[in-house]
Parts: structure tokens; sequence; C-alpha cells
């Protein structure tokens, strides 16, 4: 069953790959991201990105793509609906509060990633992701 899942999303990706390279509109290259990393998160999550050899080579980059994915699908989540809603003309407030919610993402997914290859500790890099996912979740609803 997660085959299909993956699938359909490998699918939509290409379907907005071709919008993207058709109308080179910055909205579809969100949220092909978007889609690609909860794709790669899922694959992740369900133990199928191990099988890849060059990525079970490497687990140190296995180990920050697991803690990365899901604050960088939130980020381009969040790029994705500060422009389809055009937050910067009609709503200016909340374009400044999803702009700041992106920075504090990317802040985060740069401190998370240097937190562990500094010190190893996967609980503390954690921990800290889990302020970041907790704080912007709050944010969207």
């Amino acid at each position: 069953m997660e085959w299909i899942f993956s699938g359909n999303f490998t699918y939509f990706i290409f379907v907005l790959l071709i919008l993207f390279s058709l109308f080179q509109r910055a909205i579809c290259c969100f949220f092909t991201i978007y889609c690609f990393s909860y794709s790669i998160f899922f694959l992740s999550a369900d133990g199928y990105l191990y099988q890849i050899d060059w990525i079970n080579n490497l687990p140190v980059i296995l180990d920050i793509l697991g803690l990365n994915l899901v604050n960088f699908s939130i980020v381009f989540e969040l790029l994705f609906i500060q422009k389809y809603l055009t937050l910067k003309t009609r709503l200016p407030f909340w374009n400044k509060i999803f702009s700041g919610v992106i920075y504090l993402g990317v802040i985060t997914i740069f401190s998370v990633t240097i937190l562990f290859l500094w010190t190893k500790k996967f609980d503390a890099s954690v921990g800290l992701i889990s302020l970041f996912q907790i704080f912007s979740s709050s944010k969207q609803y």
C-alpha cells in the first residue's frame, strides 16, 4: 500500500514539474519541493530509503534528512501558502507572521543540523525540532 502512496506522490511531483516548466510560477516550484520532501520523509519513515546503497553507507546524511525533512516541508508549505494567497498585498500583517515562521524554520533547520553534527546527540536535536513544529502548527490554524 505504501508503494501506491509513494507512486501517486511521484506522479504528482512530475505533474507539478510540468506545470512549473509551462508557467514558470514559483507557486508550482514551492509545492513541488513540498511534495518531494514529504515523499522522501515517508520513504524514510517506512524504511524504504535505507535500501538505497549510497545512502545506507552514509548514516549521518540519513539522520540529518530524518531530522529536517518535516521542517523543510513546513517551510515550503508556508511559502506556497504565502504565494498562493498573495498575502503580501491582501493581508500584510499575516504575511509578516508567515515570513517570521519561515525564517524561524530556516534557522531551526540550520541550528539542528549544526547541533547534531557537533554533539551527535539525536535526542537534543529532536527536542529543538519539536519546539518549532509545535510553534508552526499553532500558527497555521
